[in-house]
């Protein structure tokens, strides 16, 4: 059973969000009103919240639909008081319903009705000062880390599950592109866990891609990826200045990254280079 996520319960293994959901699929069993009383049945049993459930393809991006197994997918309430305990139980016995009526081919999921389509996130603008100060403390030592990895962003967001009574976390969210892999779960996790504040979360995404939007808000794909170099001397920054180079005050000794360069451009055709980045990057103690 996979109870990698807080939000999600499976069996077998499940692979890493994000998805595309595509519904309405079939099988022979399914068009049996008794195997789908059976389903409905267990999960009463269990005493899952429902909202919804149904055979579904979960595609990820670069994925072929008609390569993506089938899965059953249960959408509830994980803010609902002992709900992600009924859902191992049901898990495990839907797992053994449809390995009896040998579809071992399809997975079974249970997920938090805000996470069927992947967790949604948003700016973190309320943060206190500990976790602005756990994260500083504590990045260096991260991207040290994972250097070996196909890692491609490593930010603080806030992210919110649940439904009745919602949850709400500061999450340091990870993408990559070997997201599925086993050293990141087993090793990389773990120990990031221990590392943050307890009040923190931590999620790892997959990636093909960095992506930018453009002026149609599209979303275009930088291919191939190469990480931004790191600029050291002022004299490195005379040839170019790009996303990921080197940025901070020297008081506090605070640095970052440059998130992107703008270039404004008056009526006359002068230029003015303008540099995107945190806050706290630049921040001093009088801000």
């Amino acid at each position: 059973m996979d109870i990698r996520w807080n939000y999600r319960v499976g069996a077998p293994a499940l692979i890493v969000p994000p998805f595309d959901n595509i519904g309405a699929q079939w099988i022979p069993e399914w068009s049996d009103g008794v195997f789908r009383q059976s389903v409905a049945r267990t999960l009463h049993d269990a005493q899952v919240r429902v909202f919804g459930y149904g055979l579904v393809k979960r595609v990820r991006p670069g994925q072929t639909p008609s390569l993506t197994p089938l899965t059953l997918l249960v959408t509830s309430d994980v803010s609902v008081d002992g709900q992600y305990v009924a859902w191992k139980v049901a898990v495990s016995d839907l797992r053994l319903l449809f390995d009896k009526a040998n579809r071992e081919d399809i997975t079974v999921e249970i997920t938090d009705i805000r996470t069927a389509d992947g967790v949604p996130s948003a700016p973190l603008t309320d943060c206190a000062p500990e976790l602005v100060a756990a994260w500083e403390c504590y990045r260096a030592a991260l991207l040290e880390d994972i250097q070996e990895q196909q890692w491609l962003t490593a930010d603080i967001v806030l992210r919110e599950i649940g439904e009745l009574h919602p949850i709400r976390a500061p999450t340091l969210l990870i993408t990559a592109q070997d997201a599925d892999s086993a050293i990141w779960w087993d090793k990389f996790l773990p120990h990031i866990r221990q590392q943050l504040p307890q009040t923190m979360e931590v999620d790892l995404p997959y990636a093909p891609h960095l992506a930018m939007q453009t002026s149609g808000d599209e979303e275009e794909a930088e291919e191939p990826y190469v990480r931004p170099a790191i600029y050291s001397t002022m004299q490195d920054y005379d040839a170019i200045v790009e996303m990921g180079a080197s940025i901070g005050v020297e008081q506090p000794d605070n640095s970052g990254t440059v998130g992107t360069v703008i270039v404004l451009k008056d009526a006359a055709g002068n230029e003015t280079y303008c540099a995107l980045t945190n806050h706290h990057v630049v921040a001093t103690g009088w801000t």
